[in-house]
């Protein structure tokens, strides 16, 4: 790698690092916050999320097989943030979800779903100035999900809705911000769906079709044991996940001490050291009921480590991370030593699966240790 490259590539590391770090500190703060301040700070989470996901996307390291989204949810969050950016128009808008009680998960990043949904939902509240509803329809067949955006505004001229996805084209008279129609229907393609505009005698009417969560397809096995990322859709149990004593080694100063901020929000006993030599010494000192390992602390620190954690609390859960340019390297980690696995930025709904499926290892090995020591 040319001097220039490998510059440009720690430059690309840091800035996923730094927006990892704002979106977990952020949702720290909101989760301590009450309405209206808990939702703003909820947007900037949201907004470095979006910019952390199209980082990734144009560095081509995106781990799709891996990602999952809650479409729900994500379309609350699109929506508030539709709002926001129509300021004055917002207070004429009303949104409504219809769709299963239990959407299934979606496999695509949460912040890629955001930005599709987020283009639709900006023009169907351009749309209509004067108020009026946007309704957004899930359904679900044959391991896709559908999405069908909806206004009651006046609809895409005939002659504009021909050449709707074509990169510029818009009805909009305000400025051009986003992904655009074209950009949005290139990310949904990306990940194996698609975007078109469907004829409808009032308003607009997009359909966003998108690939379920492997985990949430009828028909598939579970993935096998050993190595692997927390499994998408996956809901883990709410007792598991309570008051964890985490312990956390990443030497980047601004992960450290978001995970801290993050995970003391979420109710857990997290401490984080920057060194293997410290994280023995605190396993030999504290029972944890997981420890979350960053895999680039040197060469081979990572996966050494794992392999002491092993020998040193052999019930103990291992989760190894690693951030984008690295994914392939996780593949190589030790079943026998590594437990799950993520890719930074890990976003808040993974890491409490990760959390909550490692509590559970720990606790069924510790709980088997004692039944054969009887």
């Amino acid at each position: 790698m040319a001097p220039k490259e490998r510059e440009f590539a720690y430059l690309i590391h840091d800035l996923s690092q730094l927006l990892w770090a704002i979106q977990g500190r952020a949702r720290a703060l909101a989760s301590q916050l009450a309405a209206p301040a808990a939702d703003a700070v909820a947007l900037i989470a949201a907004d470095a999320a979006t910019a952390a996901a199209m980082l990734a996307d144009w560095t081509g390291k995106t781990a799709s097989a891996a990602a999952a989204a809650d479409p729900a949810a994500v379309a609350a969050a699109a929506w508030r943030q539709a709002l926001d950016q129509a300021a004055a128009r917002a207070p004429l808008a009303s949104y409504r979800w219809e769709g299963p009680g239990e959407t299934p998960d979606v496999a695509v990043p949460a912040a890629t779903l955001r930005r599709i949904l987020g283009n639709l939902f900006a023009n169907a509240v351009e749309a209509q100035p004067n108020g009026g509803a946007v309704v957004c329809e899930a359904s679900a067949a044959g391991g896709v999900l559908q999405l069908t955006v909806r206004d009651e505004g006046p609809g895409v001229p005939a002659a504009l809705s021909r050449r709707l996805f074509e990169p510029g084209a818009s009805s909009s008279t305000a400025a051009g911000r986003g992904l655009g129609l074209a950009g949005a229907r290139e990310q949904a393609r990306n990940y194996g769906g698609d975007l078109a505009y469907a004829a409808s005698p009032r308003g607009g009417c997009f359909v966003l079709t998108l690939p379920l969560a492997i985990a949430t397809r009828p028909g598939l096995p579970e993935p096998p044991g050993g190595t692997q990322a927390a499994r998408p859709g996956e809901a883990p149990a709410a007792e598991v996940v309570s008051a964890l004593r985490v312990l956390v080694v990443d030497d980047e100063r601004p992960v450290c001490e978001m995970l801290h901020e993050l995970l003391s929000a979420e109710g857990h006993r997290p401490t984080v050291v920057s060194e293997a030599d410290a994280a023995l010494a605190q396993l030999a000192a504290v029972q944890y009921d997981v420890v979350l390992i960053d895999l680039g602390l040197g060469a081979g620190a990572g996966s050494e480590l794992a392999a002491a954690v092993r020998r040193c609390d052999p019930a103990l859960a291992v989760i190894m991370i690693t951030g984008w340019g690295r994914e392939h390297e996780l593949a190589a980690c030790s079943p026998a030593c590594v437990d799950l696995t993520g890719v930074k930025p890990v976003d808040l709904p993974q890491l409490r699966q990760l959390l909550a499926r490692a509590a559970e290892l720990t606790a069924a090995r510790r709980g088997d240790h004692q039944r054969e020591s009887r």
